[in-house]
């Protein structure tokens, strides 16, 4: 296809964690295939640093852009609304990674062309705010396989477990299964920003382990390189991911409705006593064969071309109507937690001086 100029927004391109992973991945693999990239967010850090060294221009004030983009790859609906408004006459994609976060609201602008989810609670969302049925399309997780390569055979037992996230951590789950494991004979170990163990190179940390505990785009890593998977983090405990169940846990994007059961010793032994080395290959294969990054990006490019033909909302009425819808439903939401702020900060005082009062009438 032709080479196109492509620019990205994203709540943050910082950490090294969901979205700003998914940007930096889909990019470098859309600009290996000749295209234009360029990314925007307000918040930029590592994430933003590796893109840049890759040749990507990232910014945070898009009267920075390097060129007029020919399509809007949107992600959060901030980031999404400003670029919007800044390239008027630009068609744009939007995706929705989250079924719960604020910052993943779809922003309703006619010249968003294409939406897409991640996973079916994702869908749902879309839908629930008023985006047509026939508008949507779903786009899975995906693993670059050129880095997260297949390791050696399991052994018949395992004997190495890592809880590979990003929020569990020593108060909220961490210690339960660091102790079922030490129960079942297993050498576990912690990564992710939660335990302040940030990793820059996943693929090789992941080969050294039997076992991952881990969700949505980790879990799925995991698998690729031949692990045995169990979903699991913050919000709870989820299945050992076998064959017959990968395709609905998927359908989940691994996440946070996979985890529904408590983190408990003997829910995690129970888990861990599943283990199956021939069936972590099966997963594996699949994975390799249905979640590829190759396979994702040649996806968008079919998107992003349905978008240019389709081409950007010229109704200079049906724009500004979706930008004042979009300002007042901004407005209502600041101006309801500025609310519950100045309560909560009232009533604070209230009892700070209720207690001085007190003090001195005790006297």
């Amino acid at each position: 296809m032709r080479s196109l100029k492509i620019l990205f927004t994203n709540n943050t391109l910082s950490a090294r964690a969901g979205t700003e992973l998914w940007v930096r991945d889909m990019a470098l693999a859309l600009r290996a295939r000749g295209h234009q990239l360029a990314a925007y967010s307000t918040l930029l850090g590592p994430v933003a640093e590796e893109l840049r060294a890759a040749g990507v221009p990232v910014f945070d004030d898009l009267n920075d852009a390097p060129w007029r983009p020919d399509v809007l790859h949107c992600h959060h609906h901030f980031e999404a609304m400003t670029a919007l408004v800044r390239f008027p006459g630009v068609p744009a994609v939007f995706i929705c990674h989250g079924a719960v976060p604020w910052e993943e609201e779809p922003p309703l602008h006619p010249s968003v062309r294409r939406w897409i989810a991640v996973d079916g609670p994702c869908r749902e969302r879309l839908l629930d705010a008023g985006v047509p049925a026939d508008q949507i399309m779903t786009l899975r997780n995906f693993v670059d396989l050129a880095r997260f390569t297949p390791r050696s055979a399991l052994p018949d037992r395992p004997r190495r477990a890592l809880l590979f996230g990003n929020q569990l951590n020593e108060s909220n789950g961490l210690p339960v299964v660091r102790k079922a494991c030490r129960r079942e004979g297993i050498e576990m170990e912690a990564a992710g920003l939660a335990v302040g163990r940030v990793v820059d190179n996943p693929e090789k940390l992941l080969r050294e382990f039997d076992v991952v505990f881990a969700k949505g785009r980790g879990a799925l890593e995991a698998m690729a390189v031949g692990c045995a998977v169990i979903l699991c983090d913050a919000p709870g405990l989820g299945p050992y991911v076998r064959t017959e169940r990968l395709s609905p846990l998927r359908d989940l994007n691994l996440g946070f409705r996979t985890l529904t059961d408590p983190i408990t010793v003997d829910g995690v032994r129970e888990r861990l006593r599943g283990y199956d080395a021939a069936d972590a290959a099966r997963v594996s294969a699949w994975v390799r064969d249905n979640a590829s990054l190759e396979g994702a990006a040649s996806e968008m490019e079919r998107v992003y071309e349905e978008c240019v033909a389709v081409g950007a909302e010229t109704d200079a009425g049906e724009v500004s109507r979706a930008v004042a819808r979009y300002i007042r439903s901004v407005s209502l939401r600041v101006k309801f937690h500025e609310g519950i702020r100045h309560e909560r900060d009232l009533l604070a005082e209230r009892v700070r001086r209720l207690a001085i009062r007190r003090f001195f009438l005790r006297q």
